[in-house]
């Protein structure tokens, strides 16, 4: 595998705590002598909104996070150094969008046309990154996704849109091959997702998937984003009695099912949900987390959540690609965009080349976490698949 490995990067794996704010800072320079060339400092301006309210709020935070810790280490070691002696200092710039497409739309044109930032990452989540990548595109501007894994966003054929995550096609896929090796005698299984856009892209590629390896679905249901009582789809599961069930949708919902489920004292063996697994919150619904696998978007063991490694990642491509290009001309960043091939802490990085599909994450493997109590009879994940990056075997309910 082609590639560059960044050693030491698991600052971004620990302690992400510190809350960016959303404040800005003046662009200016300053020039100081050097032997051979002068060296010159630049502010590099990054804007993106954040869902510091509404439904996204504790991801979104999480993906914020992990991009000013980014911004902190390259500060820490004196900025980002180009080869005409440039060195650029970032600094981030965002609004609360509150979790709304409208908002976001109105909030990336200011950004673009009132701010007149240098460089734009997403928002999180699959809705609000689509909504992004229309205005960036429109106005000509590149931006990278870090919080948006729909395949429908990245099949637009846009020009300057590069996505970070791996696209949800890719999403359950896995659990499906993990399931079928802890058990090959798993037959039945239920689907049940929330309505959006990301989550619907990701069983529309699992159910086929699923029926492709001889396994029955018996429940295929999605749910109204905001759903608090899964009540009639657990009904339909029970009935059904699936030996497996895959899905979810985003934190607060994958939280809910997976809590409700466990007070149902459903029967099935293999649990796999989208998104809200590895926050470090899942576990206060206690026993109910056990068991649970979640597709997870880094290939080797990311905390406190994979939003924030996300987060962190997309500062890292841009970095890549600011110094390889050795300018912060667009045509150049983008050029130096289409051939990046590298791998990270948080996985391989690759974008399509294709006019229909132009930026799309086309390298990124997946990988599962499960919730498991250790010896002391704590609760913490572990990495289960694949299994040359596992932490521990993964288990099924007896």
């Amino acid at each position: 595998m082609r590639g560059i490995r960044f050693f030491g990067l698991t600052l971004a794996l620990v302690g992400l705590v510190a809350s960016a704010c959303g404040g800005t800072t003046t662009p200016g320079a300053t020039t100081s002598a050097a032997p051979s060339q002068t060296t010159v400092t630049k502010d590099l301006i990054i804007g993106f909104t954040a869902s510091q309210t509404g439904a996204q709020n504790v991801t979104s935070k999480r993906q914020t996070d992990g991009i000013q810790l980014w911004v902190d280490d390259v500060t820490k070691v004196g900025g980002i150094k180009l080869k005409d002696g440039t060195v650029l200092m970032p600094k981030v710039k965002f609004y609360d969008d509150e979790s709304k497409t409208d908002r976001v739309q109105a909030l990336y044109t200011k950004l673009i046309n009132d701010d007149k930032v240098d460089f734009l990452l997403s928002p999180y989540s699959s809705g609000l990154v689509k909504a992004a990548a229309v205005v960036t595109e429109q106005n000509g501007r590149l931006m990278i996704t870090a919080g948006g894994a729909d395949d429908v966003t990245m099949e637009q054929g846009f020009k300057g849109v590069y996505q970070v995550y791996a696209p949800g096609s890719k999403y359950l896929v896995g659990a499906i091959d993990l399931m079928l090796k802890l058990d090959p005698t798993i037959k039945k299984v239920a689907i049940v997702n929330e309505k959006d856009s990301f989550s619907a892209s990701v069983v529309a590629a699992a159910n086929p998937y699923a029926k492709s390896k001889g396994l029955d679905v018996v429940v295929a249901e999605g749910y109204d984003t905001g759903t608090t009582d899964f009540n009639p789809f657990i009904n339909k599961i029970q009935a059904a009695s699936p030996d497996a069930i895959i899905g979810g949708g985003h934190f607060e919902d994958g939280t809910t099912f997976a809590k409700q489920l466990f007070e149902k004292r459903v029967n099935a063996r293999f649990v796999a949900l989208l998104v809200a697994p590895p926050e470090p919150t899942f576990k206060d619904i206690g026993d109910a987390a056990q068991f649970i696998t979640d597709r997870y978007v880094a290939k080797y063991n990311s905390q406190p959540s994979y939003q924030s490694s996300g987060g962190y990642a997309a500062g890292l491509v841009l970095q890549k690609a600011l110094e390889d290009a050795g300018s912060t001309d667009p045509a150049k960043i983008q050029a130096a965009l289409d051939k990046i091939d590298l791998m990270l802490f948080y996985g391989r990085v690759k974008f399509s080349l294709d006019a229909k599909t132009h930026g799309k994450q086309v390298a990124h493997d997946m990988v599962y976490v499960q919730w498991q109590k250790g010896s002391d009879g704590k609760l913490a994940t572990q990495i289960v698949w694949p299994s040359d990056a596992a932490t521990a075997p993964a288990q099924l309910r007896k």
